[in-house]
């Protein structure tokens, strides 16, 4: 009885850990930041990629190009 609850409770953080590698490594996030200073007269504006793996978000990068737009 001990051992069926202790491999039940082995086995559900197994899958409670694949679950998180897979959404993790399928999420898209996007941080913006803005910084203010007296040393330039233009504004200008940086795009900083990172650990993409080779993933495609949406049909032709869509979403990513979207986001960078």
């Amino acid at each position: 009885m001990i051992l069926n609850i202790f491999l039940f409770a082995v086995f559900a953080v197994i899958i409670v850990f694949l679950w998180v590698a897979v959404f993790d490594s399928n999420r898209f996030v996007t941080q913006k930041y803005c910084v203010e200073t007296n040393k330039t007269e233009s504004t200008f504006h940086f795009v900083f990629l990172t650990d993409l793996h080779n993933k495609q978000y949406g049909r032709k990068n869509e979403r990513l190009i979207s986001a960078i737009d």
